[in-house]
């Protein structure tokens, strides 16, 4: 093969190596996508990811390559980067796929804090366009030495050695992942049971409540609960972690481990329907998640929102379950389909499975309830006939209800009752929706207290969050940043928020009539909320959103605890497991907030480790698709948490 020289490539040539580049581009991303979900077996369905890969990027190819062909003749003329166009051609292919594997990660995963649109998030994105020419000419320089191998002359040799390369990496992976499970499963025999600690623990989770919403009320004597709770507690900022989705976080919470390790990356799942793990995660690398989305909505793969089964890791209630504790699980986030527990599930699809409920919320029709029937969304399923008279109190809002909230006479509430879906455009419609939600959860938990006793009762409550979505622009102190908003509208809306946080007030002390004096009570959200100011605009979105909240009382804690670093929203289970006497997983990025034990717990009941509470097993099942999942996901639009 001659040398390059600084005669142009032919069109034909130039479209080759864009077609070539791109192709391969897609068969790279395709291991990594089997690499990173363990599909280990090769069948019809990743197949289709690998013909989907490929073509697609193959398709990406064709439309760059004309572009590329002219920026890379302007750049042959300025003489800057030398001035044979075909490796210009090739360098400038490498930097934008460099650019798509990297940019969108580096400001989201490495620097979440600096905004894009800021002078240090230009300077970096400025920076990484730099690193990606420098990694250009080093990748030209290599490919230029292999073309002079006899080995890399024949077209049909390049693409075997790129089989090779994936057998190798491919069977490379398996031999790791392997040995890596055997590790997993030694643990000693004295760490397969759980020490004697006696401790009963609720859990409740308020999303997106904030200190700075919380301490006035309480002050104003307008949130008794929680200040009756705050005497002799512990109460700290929680540590967020950004990206703030509500799947991402309260899943590092419920497993101690972030998001890289859990697996949860959106608020949605991509789903390929015959593959037996069907839950598919998408790496940012090449852009890979917009491809699979764009491929979603195309019929390729099915959208979904986060389920159970996007996560790739225990949560608590399946390590508390291995330790025979007993578990109630009320309306977490992503928690359908309900996993088999020593205990009781009732998902985040409950509150709205019920035909009577879902009908009055006009959620969906009598013949897709009747369809979804056999779908349950709790364990064991047989508690679903419990459920039907708290289905039959969540159909609609009270005058006394609506006036928590707004004030309001007979035919606001006709009004507000006729209301259905989650209809942003119709704002006391989302007010609706998060009240009779929460409300159904709320009496779940307080329904389980009555039936027995659980080592863990965790329940998740919404409406701070929704309500902080849509009302949070009204308040005072923020209102003025909205000139659009009308004085008839700020007077009916300005204390809407501070009256989700006392509901949430109202929720506490309810359920709290239900529990046991002895009980370790901990409270939290997964981050907090203020008006935040993104490119100039003012928002009332939680991009960038404040740490949450910790609250802690019961007989093993310290309420004069003083931490040596703040606590994380990681921190939450390898906590709660050490109150429960099992041991922690080497393999948590959270710590055990040793600081809130008083002194006598710890030195009676000692941190143990294991190397990890999955003990080798891949934890990944099969979703299901459900009649609840185009609701959710019109939920989940009109809060802004995808398009």
């Amino acid at each position: 093969m001659p040398r390059d020289t600084n005669q142009s490539p032919s069109l034909l040539v130039s479209l080759k190596l864009s077609l070539n580049f791109w192709t391969i581009a897609g068969i790279l991303l395709w291991l990594i996508i089997c690499v990173e979900n363990r599909l280990l077996v090769f069948n019809l369905d990743i197949l289709k990811i690998f013909a989907a890969s490929a073509l697609f990027y193959a398709a990406l190819g064709l439309v760059l390559w004309l572009p590329v062909l002219i920026g890379s003749k302007l750049l042959k003329k300025i003489r800057l980067f030398g001035q044979n166009q075909r490796t210009l051609e090739l360098g400038s292919h490498w930097v934008i796929a460099f650019l798509m594997s990297f940019l969108y990660s580096m400001h989201l995963d490495y620097f979440p804090s600096i905004r894009v649109l800021s002078a240090t998030g230009m300077l970096l994105t400025f920076l990484l366009v730099i690193v990606g020419i420098i990694t250009a000419f080093c990748f030209i320089k290599i490919y230029q030495t292999l073309r002079y191998l006899s080995f890399f002359r024949a077209y049909f040799r390049t693409l075997l050695s790129s089989a090779l390369l994936i057998i190798l990496v491919y069977g490379g992976f398996v031999i790791v992942d392997t040995l890596h499970r055997l590790n997993q499963k030694k643990v000693a025999s004295d760490l397969n049971t759980a020490l004697p600690t006696d401790a009963k623990v609720l859990f409740l989770g308020f999303d997106a409540g904030t200190w700075d919403a919380i301490n006035p009320l309480v002050k104003a004597g307008k949130m008794p609960n929680f200040a009756r709770l705050m005497e002799g507690a512990v109460t700290t900022r929680l540590k967020t972690n950004i990206p703030t989705l509500s799947s991402i976080l309260w899943t590092t919470i419920a497993t101690g481990k972030l998001q890289n390790k859990h697996g949860v990356n959106e608020s949605i799942s991509i789903m390929v329907p015959r593959l037996n793990q069907n839950v598919i995660t998408f790496p940012r690398f090449l852009g890979a998640y917009q491809v699979a989305d764009y491929l979603s909505r195309h019929g390729v793969f099915d959208i979904i929102p986060m389920t159970s089964t996007a996560r790739h890791t225990k949560a608590i209630w399946n390590i508390l379950t291995d330790y025979q504790k007993r578990v109630g699980i009320v309306g977490w986030w992503g928690s359908f389909p309900p996993e088999p527990v020593n205990g009781v599930v009732i998902s985040d699809h409950s509150s709205m499975e019920k035909t009577e409920m879902g009908k009055a919320k006009g959620l969906y029709s009598q013949s897709e309830a009747a369809e979804d029937a056999a779908k349950s969304s709790v364990y064991p399923p047989e508690l679903s006939a419990e459920l039907d008279t708290i289905a039959a109190q969540t159909q609609s809002l009270s005058l006394e209800e609506l006036n928590y909230f707004i004030a309001a006479d007979s035919a606001k509430l006709t009004y507000v009752n006729t209301l259905t879906g989650w209809d942003r455009t119709k704002i006391e419609c989302i007010l609706k929706m998060s009240y009779l939600t929460d409300k159904y959860f709320k009496l779940c938990t307080e329904h389980l207290l009555d039936k027995e006793s659980f080592d863990l009762l965790t329940a998740y409550f919404f409406e701070t969050d929704a309500i902080a979505h849509c009302y949070w622009q009204f308040r005072d102190g923020v209102s003025h940043y909205f000139p659009r908003i009308t004085p008839d509208d700020l007077a009916k809306y300005r204390d809407v928020v501070d009256n989700a946080y006392i509901n949430a007030d109202r929720i506490l002390g309810s359920i709290m009539e239900h529990v046991p004096e002895d009980t370790h009570i901990i409270i939290i959200s997964d981050h907090g909320f203020e008006l935040e100011k993104i490119a100039g605009s003012y928002c009332v979105r939680h991009e960038y959103a404040p740490d949450g909240i910790l609250l802690m009382r019961g007989p093993y804690f310290n309420p004069n605890a003083k931490f040596t670093e703040p606590p994380h929203l990681q921190d939450i289970t390898p906590t709660i497991l050490t109150l429960l006497g099992i041991p922690i997983g080497a393999d948590m990025d959270g710590r055990v907030l040793k600081e809130v034990f008083n002194g006598e717990f710890l030195e009676k009941y000692p941190l143990r480790t294991i190397p990890s509470h999955d003990r080798g097993q891949h934890f990944r099942a099969r979703a299901t698709l459900s009649a609840e999942d185009q609701i959710l996901r019109d939920k989940l639009r009109s809060l802004g948490y995808i398009q």
